[in-house]
């Protein structure tokens, strides 16, 4: 990044006086004169005839609007911005004297009563989309507050009590403040909104919503040309200060007082700086006196465009104080700055440059070998130079030039080889260092290979050791296994002798049972005898009667089956009576049919036989009958004809009003639906701003925003508009 040596330019000061309140009495002002548009004295109540007399850049009388002071005080600095110049609009002054008013408004909203901040941003997006189509801009916008000397980012309330930090580059900086990319200026007002109700006000006595904290709002524009790949960016800064009181007026106490006391310190910090860059023999700056202006050494004596905008009251209470802001900026108005364009090299700038430096370095080395070459036909004793360096006062002989100009560069060469002569010395000695230290490398080196072939013999030793006792282990290992299968078997043995044994004894239990129940059956064997008879007599009996059963069931068994026969035949000759009874009635309904179609032959006979007498009159009535037939028959088809046109013709307009009907329906349905959608729509859109305008202040990506064809995306955040958000339902545009 380079910035064009920029003129020295004087800081800008501009007076307003706020309005007066409609009960005033005239009694109760101080005497003010505007002389000109620059230029106003007081006269104080205490020496009336002693005017002060004060000159600005510009005075705003009370009748201002704040339209007038944009164009003013702001124009020039947005024109500015966009080309890549830093800006700072600072309003200084005492409470309750309109620095909120002029700065931000009071309805950042309303297009009469917002302030510089919302207008500078609509200006700034109206210079974007008036510019080239080459050009890409991205916006960066910040905002925070110094309030008890410790910094609030008031677009996060979590982060509070933020450090100033340096860089060289970037000069005093905030840390971790949050910086929102945006592409409109609706997002830009919503961050301005967000920030300005997170702001610490308070009633005092001498104003309801006194601002009890600086507020910096910042913008910083980056501009990229995609035609040469140039780029520009600059910054500028909105500084509300907070109104300086006195004790004595306000009643301050508590928390009131801090507050007071630390206002009254960074603005007299930032008047001992203003002094400083006023005075000449001032030989330093007290930038770092306090926070504020640390935050402000850009804008107070650096890269910037600065204005200061003093705000009195012209209340005779306030006399002390506006004549004290009035001298403030007086001597605010000697402070000089050096704004310049901060732009960056372009490609084919770059590459010029590059080629310029290739070209400087071919003709050094050019002049440098044209040089080694004289020095080498002159014959120069090297040796001679290296031993006297430092007598630069021998005459040396430069018979063969005809140049003092190559005298003078054969003397630099000669005093270059010199350079290398000395330092070809000490990389001589610095080269003996080392091979000293080689050497000590070596001979250490020799006297580890003796210790690691001591320890290698050691090794093998433990080797052989290990190797012995791992022969042992084996055989131990393989006398284990002996053992194990020795036991395992001598163990089976057991246990098969065991269930030997067992075998035996159950064999000798169970002969002593038998021995024992042989023994009981000799005792008890006549009675067993007898029963057994008893059952051989009941089993005989037995068997008689199965065999006479056996019998009488054969019997039964004949005698169902006869009774079944029979039964089955009764049933055959009742089924044969009943078929001959139908035969029979069959047969006379056939007789009863054949005497019917005798009488219906003969009855025909006698028609045929009187339709024959007839036959020819038969002829002739049939003939006209026909041709009375077929005329009827036409005059049917025609009626038909004439019925199904209109019945056609009849439905073909029902179905066209039942397709009215349902298309009545189905718009009426769609239209219906069609309101839904448009209600959901609004109701999306509505919640779509509201989310847009909650979610615009945490964008922390970049967003390229396009020269000349902007307008379209400005319209499109109108057209949006035209759904009122909640929170911005009194929004205008200029």
């Amino acid at each position: 990044m380079i910035s064009n040596k920029g003129q020295s330019t004087n800081i800008k000061v501009l007076c307003r006086i706020r309005p007066l309140p409609n009960e005033v009495n005239k009694t109760e002002l101080s005497q003010i004169e505007i002389r000109s548009s620059n230029n106003l004295a007081v006269f104080p109540k205490t020496d009336p005839d002693n005017a002060l007399n004060f000159e600005f850049d510009h005075i705003f009388p009370d009748t201002s609007n704040q339209e007038n002071i944009f164009h003013i005080v702001a124009h020039s600095i947005v024109q500015d911005l966009v080309q890549g110049i830093n800006g700072t609009i600072i309003a200084y002054g005492q409470t309750a004297s309109g620095k909120t008013h002029t700065i931000t408004g009071s309805d950042i909203f309303d297009a009469n009563t917002m302030g510089l901040i919302p207008r500078v941003i609509t200006s700034v997006f109206d210079n974007i989309d008036e510019s080239d189509n080459t050009l890409e801009f991205s916006m960066k916008i910040s905002y925070c507050e110094l309030y008890l000397e410790k910094i609030y980012d008031l677009t996060d309330m979590d982060k509070k009590g933020l450090k100033i930090r340096e860089d060289r580059a970037r000069g005093f900086y905030i840390e971790k403040l949050t910086e929102h990319f945006v592409s409109s200026d609706f997002e830009v007002f919503e961050i301005l909104r967000v920030g300005t109700e997170n702001r610490h006000l308070m009633s005092t006595k001498m104003n309801s919503r006194s601002s009890r904290s600086h507020t910096i709002f910042n913008i910083s524009l980056d501009i990229n040309n995609s035609l040469d790949l140039s780029g520009r960016n600059g910054r500028l800064c909105f500084v509300d200060l907070a109104g300086s009181e006195r004790v004595s007026k306000t009643g301050a106490e508590g928390l009131r007082l801090k507050e007071l006391k630390n206002i009254n310190k960074s603005l007299n910090s930032l008047t001992s700086v203003i002094n400083a860059l006023t005075d000449m023999k001032a030989l330093h700056v007290p930038y770092r006196d306090s926070k504020l202006t640390k935050m402000l050494q850009n804008s107070l004596g650096g890269n910037s465009k600065t204005s200061i905008i003093i705000t009195i009251s012209p209340l005779l209470v306030n006399e002390s104080e506006t004549i004290s802001t009035l001298r403030f900026g007086a001597v605010a108005k000697a402070v000089k700055n050096q704004p310049k364009i901060n732009r960056e090299l372009t490609m084919a700038e770059l590459k010029l440059k590059l080629h310029k430096l290739e070209e400087e370095l071919k003709k050094k080395a050019l002049r440098i070998e044209a040089l080694e070459e004289a020095l080498a036909k002159l014959n120069i004793d090297y040796s001679a130079i290296e031993s006297q360096p430092s007598k630069s006062d021998d005459p040396i002989d430069f018979e063969s030039t005809e140049s003092d100009e190559f005298l003078i560069e054969l003397e630099e060469v000669s005093n270059k080889l010199t350079s290398y002569i000395e330092d070809n010395s000490k990389r001589k000695k610095l080269l003996t260092e080392v091979k000293i230290s080689l050497e000590d490398i070596e001979n250490s080196t020799e006297n580890d290979h003796a210790l690691i072939s001591l320890l290698e013999n050691k090794h093998e030793r433990i080797d052989s050791a290990i190797k012995a006792k791992s022969v042992i282990v084996q055989k131990l290992i393989i006398e284990k296994t002996v053992l194990s299968e020795k036991i395992e078997r001598a163990h089976a043995k057991k246990l098969e002798l065991e269930r030997a044994l067992n075998e035996k004894t159950a064999e000798s239990n169970d002969l002593k049972y038998k021995l024992k129940a042989y023994e009981d059956k000799q005792e008890i064997l006549p009675e067993t005898v007898e029963a057994i008879e008893e059952l051989k007599e009941k089993l005989v009996n037995e068997q008689h009667k199965y065999k006479k059963n056996q019998s009488e069931l054969q019997e039964l068994q004949l005698r169902l089956n006869l009774a079944l026969q029979e039964q089955l035949n009764n049933k055959i000759g009742d089924e044969k009576n009943v078929l001959t009874r139908e035969i029979n009635a069959r047969n006379d309904k056939i007789s009863v049919l054949e005497h019917e179609l005798n009488e219906i032959n003969d009855s025909t006979k006698l028609t045929k036989k009187i339709l024959g007498e007839d036959e020819s009159s038969l002829i002739i009535d049939t003939e006209a009958l026909e041709k009375k037939l077929k005329e009827l028959a036409e005059m049917y088809k025609l009626l038909v004809s004439r019925q199904s046109s209109s019945n056609i013709e009849k439905q073909i307009n029902l179905r066209k009003v039942t397709r009215l009907n349902e298309r009545i329906v189905l718009l009426e349905q769609d239209l219906k639906h069609k309101k839904e959608n448009l209600n959901k729509v609004e109701k999306e859109a509505n919640r779509f701003l509201d989310d847009m305008a909650a979610q615009s202040i945490f964008n922390k990506m970049r967003v390229p925003i396009k020269g000349g064809g902007g307008k379209g995306s400005r319209a499109y955040t109108y057209s949006r508009l035209s759904i009122k958000p909640r929170f911005c339902s009194s929004l205008k545009f200029n």
